[in-house]
């Protein structure tokens, strides 16, 4: 069975966040407007100190491929415990 596109962007963002990096937890909630629909997704990171400036830049910039979906808006931020909170606005194509 193919892999769900939060799942997806989970492994892009490991990947990203290098050696030791993983995802504790992530979300999903719907997300529509007038002309497109996607969902919000919401995950809880875990990522070396040492690695976590070089995550954080550019990651509203890096693209990240998905299957008929792309990703709008991406921000990361310090949550509770010290880990990353990384929230992306995926939108469907077509």
């Amino acid at each position: 069975m193919p892999l769900s596109v939060g799942e997806l962007l989970g492994a892009h963002l490991v990947t990203r966040g290098g050696e030791g990096a993983a995802v504790v937890a992530w979300s999903r909630r719907p997300w529509v407007s007038a002309t497109f629909e996607g969902e919000v997704l919401q995950f809880e990171m875990q990522v070396d100190a040492a690695q976590r400036a070089a995550f954080v830049e550019g990651l509203s910039d890096a693209e990240f491929p998905l299957r008929r979906h792309f990703v709008a808006e991406i921000a990361a931020e310090t949550g509770e415990g010290g880990g990353l909170v990384v929230e992306a606005l995926i939108i469907r194509e077509g």
